[in-house]
């Protein structure tokens, strides 16, 4: 089995490293489809699909469904349409704020540091979209056969860390146990 490793902002433009994971049986992906800020150069599907096929289906991508809500993007349909380039999947939350969004956009450039003023705010799970949109989205992930680890990403300013790693993790669980399907049989 490979390993599986994350290629975050950090990843230059060249396609030349994509021969080192797939020589060695390895995969690599970038976050939702990207780490998706407008400085990326993987902003979406189509862009990510092109670099895919450009290096073979050693990326993939690492679907983090917070990164696509800000855009305005629909994270069950990104994941059928990138169907087997997914190759993980984060779950972390984004609340906004209708009176800043209005304001200043999506591509509100306040600083993350000072959330009561920001247009969006990443989130701990649970604490922006509802249990139907979690539902769905683990649905998406199970049509497209990506049923291995999700992970908790927990960046939440307005939680302490330990607090929000409990809640996220609760979270799961409930979404868990109310999706059966969504488990692997016989582990």
């Amino acid at each position: 089995m490979g390993m599986r490793c994350s290629m975050h902002n950090g990843t230059k433009r060249s396609t030349s490293g994509a021969s080192f994971p797939n020589s060695h049986g390895n995969t690599a992906s970038r976050e939702s489809p990207s780490n998706s800020f407008p400085s990326s150069w993987l902003t979406n599907v189509p862009t990510l699909l092109r670099f895919r096929e450009a290096v073979r289906p050693t990326i993939g991508a690492n679907v983090g469904p917070s990164h696509l809500f800000w855009q305005q993007m629909g994270p069950p349909s990104v994941v059928r349409a990138l169907g087997p380039a997914v190759y993980h999947a984060h779950l972390k939350d984004v609340e906004t704020r209708d009176r800043e969004l209005a304001i200043a956009g999506v591509l509100d450039p306040r600083p993350f540091t000072d959330p009561q003023s920001r247009a969006w705010n990443l989130r701990t799970i649970g604490h922006g979209h509802s249990a139907a949109f979690r539902s769905s989205f683990l649905g998406s992930l199970r049509e497209v056969g990506c049923d291995d680890v999700v992970s908790i990403e927990n960046e939440d300013p307005f939680l302490p860390e330990e607090t929000g790693a409990i809640e996220a993790a609760d979270c799961i669980i409930d979404l868990l146990n109310a999706n059966q399907p969504f488990l692997k049989r016989g582990s």
